[in-house]
């Protein structure tokens, strides 16, 4: 599966922000926003950056965030949004970028744009989704996606992304308000799917909630887990699969033989799948296969299953032009003018 990037080209990226550089000036490292508008680059300073380039930016505009924690701000264009990595990356040398604070997504449908966010940590308790049409999340971090009294989500996409609880039903399943919805080479702690959502797993993790409804739920090259009775259970689905057991059933999907063409590998423990995952998420676990079961557990492309396999490999690092930093001096010449110093680095 292809993916398109909002980009710029890079002789011109790179000439726009030279073009905001008066000097080099050692001081302390101050949060960026850009926003590119028809090749024209505004920049904003400080925690509330993003919040002030949201308000001028239109369709189609490119908000570039520096390294550092941002005040966060609900969204209402389809615009990209683009940070230095949902985690620190030590190869890079850049800091994660954050956002302080809830926020909606609550964006009318464009025929021309739609809204694209790679490379930001949300650290904020929640990411409402209220209305939003192909959205696109790449290496981003969520602590929860939550639905409003709106609940409109439809095809979105979310790739080499972790997400600790994702809800898409209340607490009777009687309804799922994000449908259509691919997980690609993603980690969902806990997965909460309504009925109808006709949402994908591919190359994915994800833990079942209780109120999950599984028949809608369809899987890939993915393993999934649930703590039943305290003896978590393991599957990975190496084929396509729509999963057709409600985990109301006194025994759980988990071991079942009875789904024509199930193609499954069911284990008891996570010890017997996980290297260092045990069912728990923190910044830095990571969720590598052991050796026995990345080499025989194979999905439908003959890689292995779950988030290092398949044909977009779990990798935080991004790669679109980032700002590494930028130090503004803390105060301005006797002209008037304030020096800048900004680093960009790039992952070819």
């Amino acid at each position: 599966m292809a993916y398109n990037r909002a980009s710029t080209p890079m002789k011109k990226f790179y000439l726009l922000l030279l073009a905001i550089m008066i000097a080099v000036t050692a001081s302390a490292q101050l949060q960026l926003a850009t926003l590119n508008h028809n090749d024209s680059i505004t920049v904003y300073y400080g925690a509330s950056a993003l919040q002030s380039a949201h308000a001028a930016a239109v369709n189609g505009d490119i908000i570039t965030l520096s390294p550092g924690a941002f005040n966060s701000v609900n969204i209402t264009k389809a615009i990209t949004l683009r940070g230095a990595g949902m985690f620190p990356d030590t190869v890079a040398g850049t800091d994660a970028t954050v956002l302080n604070g809830d926020f909606t997504l609550t964006i009318e449908e464009d025929s021309l744009h739609s809204f694209y966010m790679e490379g930001i940590n949300c650290a904020g308790q929640y990411m409402n989704y209220s209305k939003v049409y192909s959205p696109m999340f790449i290496k981003c971090y969520f602590r929860e996606i939550n639905y409003t009294t709106s609940n409109t989500m439809r095809d979105a996409q979310f790739i080499n992304c972790i997400i600790t609880r994702f809800t898409n039903s209340g607490n009777n399943r009687s309804a799922a308000y994000a449908r259509n919805t691919q997980f690609i080479n993603s980690v969902i702690m806990e997965f909460s799917n309504g009925h109808y959502g006709a949402n994908t797993l591919v190359n994915s993790i994800a833990s079942l909630s209780f109120y999950t409804e599984v028949q809608y739920v369809s899987a890939r090259n993915s393993i999934l887990y649930y703590n039943y009775s305290l003896n978590p259970q393991v599957n990975a689905y190496t084929s396509y699969n729509s999963i057709g057991i409600n985990l109301f059933q006194s025994n759980p999907y988990f071991n079942y033989t009875g789904i024509p063409n199930h193609n499954l590998h069911n284990f008891n423990s996570f010890e017997s799948v996980f290297k260092t995952f045990r069912g728990t998420y923190n910044d830095g676990i990571d969720f590598q296969l052991v050796d026995s079961v990345a080499a025989t557990c194979l999905g439908t492309d003959g890689t292995q299953v779950g988030i290092y396999g398949g044909i977009m490999p779990f990798d935080p690092s991004v790669r679109n032009p980032l700002i590494k930093k930028c130090n503004v001096a803390q105060r301005s010449t006797a002209d008037g003018k304030l020096a800048v110093d900004i680093e960009i680095v790039s992952e070819d």
